[in-house]
């Protein structure tokens, strides 16, 4: 006899029902509201008859505009082997006037086959390597200002949010 919810979300590839029972449906039922962008964690249900289209049983369920100051999503910037010096500077002078929770990553793309082979790093399928390195200096408040000043440097394939 407990008041439950039963939600639909969607995203960029497709949708899924959400099912909220007793604890989850009281914590979490005013943010999963229409049209809201949100974050849900939960388990899919394994038996037979949800094959088709398995609900997501809610464990919890997080507005994304306040995972942006929690220090669960980072900023990641794509760099090659073509670094600019400036770009970099001023990228580090961004960060330090915007500090926050938020983490610092460095996705740096090489193509130098000595370097490769120097430093074991995981190819990409393209006789490129990816190394990813986190900052120990650098925790950033994710503001719009930031990112907008990141993609004037980088572009906007060069930098994206990520989830810690």
């Amino acid at each position: 006899g407990a008041e439950w919810g039963r939600v639909a979300i969607e995203d960029f590839y497709g949708t899924a029902t959400v099912l909220a029972f007793g604890d989850a449906w009281d914590q979490y039922s005013d943010i999963l509201v229409q049209d809201a962008a949100v974050l849900v964690r939960g388990s899919v249900s394994d038996r037979e008859r949800d094959e088709e289209d398995p609900p997501i049983f809610l464990d919890s369920a997080v507005r994304l505009a306040s995972l942006r100051t929690s220090g669960q999503v980072g900023i990641e910037l794509r760099l090659s082997n073509r670094l600019d010096a400036d770009s970099l500077s001023a990228a580090s002078e961004a960060f330090r006037r915007h500090p926050g929770n938020g983490p610092v990553f460095v996705q740096w793309t090489v193509a130098n086959e000595t370097t490769k082979q120097r430093t074991n790093e995981a190819t990409n399928g393209n006789g490129q390597s990816d190394v990813r390195l986190r900052s120990r200096q650098f925790h950033v408040d994710l503001s719009e200002e930031l990112v907008a000043e990141l993609r004037l440097l980088f572009g906007a394939d060069g930098i994206r949010l990520v989830k810690v």
